[in-house]
């Protein structure tokens, strides 16, 4: 299964886990998507922008498809007469192609846009666009270019290319991925089960497919459930993305979320989808990749050890029916990552188009490697190098000895090899250890030294999330048992084994405490053995799971530290002085009164209340990374019989980063007092926070009536390497922001129900820091 959380969210939309990835700013449209399963009906989208601007997102528009064309009203500002207070003017769009006559679509409002969706003919080559305000008063305005209507091209449609990521966490292609063409998103719902809250018997969650081609960087995303509420699973879409023409490969991660808070991602391990483009003009398909080295020993089963070098063959395993075999994956773009019909035919398509060779000192001429199976996206073969030591097979047989080889894989017949870098082999009648230069059996002594233990982490949420640093001392709660991670993390260099991928049973990891699996800190030093997590770069990750001691021993203050050797515990590397940890029954027993002075969270003009920060500030830093940035900003007011409330609003996006521990507002008010509104995630990113301003029923911490705002400012808490939390500012470079300056030019209001809200101009210097992040 591979599946990778990273953290929650409280709407039915995730993005990417990958820290590298960014979503599509918030408010803009998904790529190119389309809600109904045939292949002829896509949907383009063209965003004419409050500044003057055109996006054309996912150009091109395709014949016979859809054009969905956003507007923002502020483009055509002049004609807004109203009655008893109701808005009683109206935007229409026009459209015409070089075949069909004008015509006209009422724009729906929804956000900062307004909508309206055309139908664009099958033998179209040009579309045209323009828009009218009027409003009961006879004011009528034109946005047409100066009469010339805004031309765009209309391309015919391609015949997109499947990707399908299938129930049993196999992921294949149909067909080769073009530049400049298009493909097909076929995503198994069952690969992403965990979040499935409904209401009133409606499906309240959805699945996001997100994606980054390379190498322009260009990113997208769009929910697989569209329409259909109440269809469950069966309205899920397949939705179809254009290719740029210049992408030579693409990635693709997906995420499930619900209304409940539950959140799932399936993003391979945080490594993401790899899918190579491929040139139209290539006649065969290039190789893409050959690795994922497998030493495999068969005895009625098959053992897989992983990436040995060298491997070895022992003659006397004869007598044991014992071989070993060398297993190595191989992906060619339109060939491997295909789903074939049956074994056969996959069998069939790896005869027929690849060639994959050893080239050996053990062999006098290259030899064959033998097709295994298909195996995700890539086929397998097998080099079965222990029958270099017959004669039956290999003329001259091989002898004893350190053998090197690599693998060649061709699909040109020949005229052209993909090469592997040079491994090697050893062959004797038994264990022989004088044969190995280094990476020697594990009977054989080792002599290797740890260089290196450091980079500290833990894994400590819900979500199993890594953070990078330890706080000192380190907490632990027994309420979070069962629904929390709950392990310690280090970091281990070894020369010649860490950095080269050796086997992990090389080094030997403990940690040393006091902690034991009952009662408390004991006067005994214990040795509990630590396991491998995973590589990282030239180094090893190892990680002490504490779930099980936080549950069964006392409450307690305790101490521990790692220990590493590379040579079977003839040496031993420890990390230095002892470090500590904390178990507690729950949050209560440490006491956090004062994390909670002026900390307030805003769900609504009647909804804000105190809230408390298990961590202090430490340091305060100017937002220069683009850590965050305000992307929208709003003063809303509503008033309905008794009832009346003023309130601010923000939305902020926050950069992808595991570290990130909470997205505010501050506010100073003119009385002096200081407010901190912790924000709530609302999608990937993405967070809400506000302030209530006034109401006929004010909640906690609202501002005072009669006290107004003198100064705000918008600020992310990221906790650093060594456990302590930066919190970075969007503050104007420390002149902050008031009200009036936000709001000196009339910007877009939007109807909410019995009131209304006011957001900032987006030619407001609030979002500077917007433009330049994005």
């Amino acid at each position: 299964m591979r599946r990778f959380a990273l953290l929650c969210c409280t709407l039915a939309a995730c993005a990417s886990p990958d820290p590298t990835k960014t979503a599509a700013p918030a408010g803009e449209a998904p790529a190119l998507s389309q809600s109904e399963s045939s292949l002829d009906k896509h949907q383009a989208y063209i965003t004419f922008l409050s500044n003057g601007q055109i996006d054309e997102g996912n150009a091109p528009i395709y014949a016979g498809g859809e054009l969905i064309v956003r507007y923002a009203p502020n483009r055509l500002p002049h004609c807004r007469a109203t009655y008893n207070g109701m808005p009683t003017w109206s935007l229409t769009g026009w459209m015409k192609t070089d075949v069909s006559a004008p015509q006209s679509g009422g724009m729906r409002p929804g956000g900062q846009f307004y909508t309206v969706n055309y139908n664009i003919p099958e033998d179209a080559q040009e579309v045209e666009l323009w828009f009218h305000n009027s409003d009961r008063s006879g004011c009528s305005n034109y946005d047409s270019q100066g009469g010339e209507n805004y031309k765009f091209n209309v391309s015919q449609p391609m015949t997109p290319t499947l990707i399908r990521f299938s129930a049993d966490w196999a992921e294949t292609t149909e067909g080769p991925l073009l530049p400049g063409g298009l493909l097909q998103i076929d995503y198994a719902p069952e690969r992403l089960r965990s979040c499935r809250a409904t209401y009133n018997g409606g499906r309240t969650w959805n699945i996001i497919a997100s994606w980054i081609f390379q190498p322009s960087g260009e990113t997208g995303q769009v929910a697989l459930y569209q329409g259909d509420y109440y269809a469950g699973e069966a309205a899920i879409t397949q939705p179809v993305v254009n290719i740029p023409e210049n992408a030579a490969r693409v990635e693709m991660w997906f995420s499930n979320s619900d209304r409940a808070g539950c959140v799932d991602w399936d993003s391979n391990f945080n490594e993401n989808y790899v899918f190579e483009i491929g040139d139209q003009g290539a006649e065969a398909p290039p190789v893409g990749w050959v690795g994922n080295w497998d030493f495999v020993t068969f005895h009625r089963n098959e053992t897989h050890l992983g990436d040995i070098d060298p491997a070895w063959y022992w003659t006397s395993m004869e007598g044991s029916e014992t071989v070993t075999k060398i297993d190595v994956q191989v992906w060619i773009p339109g060939i491997t990552d295909v789903q074939y019909p049956s074994v056969e035919a996959t069998r069939a398509a790896a005869q027929d188009q690849i060639i994959a060779q050893a080239i050996s000192s053990a062999h006098a001429t290259p030899w064959d490697l033998e097709f295994n199976r298909q195996q995700g996206n890539n086929f397998v073969y097998s080099y079965l190098f222990w029958k270099s030591a017959y004669q039956i097979y290999n003329e001259p047989a091989a002898g004893p000895g350190l053998y090197t080889y690599n693998v060649r894989v061709s699909t040109d017949g020949g005229e052209s090899y993909y090469e592997t870098a040079q491994r090697r082999f050893v062959i004797s009648n038994q264990l022989n250890c004088a044969l190995f230069p280094d990476n020697a059996p594990s009977e054989c002594p080792r002599t290797r030294q740890v260089g290196w233990v450091g980079d500290w982490g833990a894994l400590k949420n819900r979500l199993c999330e890594y953070q990078s640093g330890v706080p000192e001392p380190n907490n632990f709660f027994k309420s979070a048992l069962g629904n929390q991670c709950m392990a310690l993390t280090a970091d281990v260099w070894v020369a010649g084994l860490t950095d080269v991928g050796g086997p992990s049973s090389g080094i030997r990891a403990e940690v040393e405490t006091n902690l034991g699996f009952h009662g408390g800190p004991s006067a005994i030093t214990f040795r509990h053995p630590i396991e491998w997590m995973e590589s990282v770069g030239n180094n090893y990750r190892y990680r002490w799971n504490l779930s099980e001691h936080v549950g069964r021993a006392d409450v307690g203050e305790y101490r521990y530290r790692f220990r590493f050797s590379a040579d079977n515990g003839s040496t031993w590397y420890t990390d230095g002085d002892w470090r500590m940890l904390n178990i507690y029954n729950d949050s209560t027993e440490i006491g956090r009164s004062e994390y909670c002075q002026d900390i307030y969270i805003w769900n609504g003009p009647y909804q804000q209340s105190a809230t408390c920060i298990d961590y202090q500030v430490t340091d305060n830093q100017d937002a220069n990374s683009c850590e965050l940035f305000v992307n929208g900003f709003g003063k809303g007011q509503l008033s309905h019989n008794q009832a009346h409330a003023e309130w601010i609003e923000a939305y902020i996006s926050a950069a992808v980063n595991p570290n990130l521990v909470n997205v505010g507002m501050f506010l100073q008010l003119d009385n002096g007092e200081e407010r901190y509104q912790m924000g709530e995630l609302i999608d990937p990113n993405y967070f809400m926070t506000g302030a209530t301003l006034d109401a006929n029923l004010p909640p906690q911490g609202a501002v005072p009536s009669g006290v107004g705002i003198e100064h705000l400012a918008f600020f992310a808490d990221i906790r650093q390497v060594n456990g302590e939390v930066t919190r970075y500012w969007q503050s104007a470079q420390g002149a902050n922001y008031n009200l009036d300056d936000l709001f000196a030019t009339q910007g877009f209001i939007l109807s909410r129900g019995v009131g209304s809200v006011e957001y900032v101009h987006e030619g407001n210097n609030l979002f500077a820091q917007k433009w330049a992040c994005q």
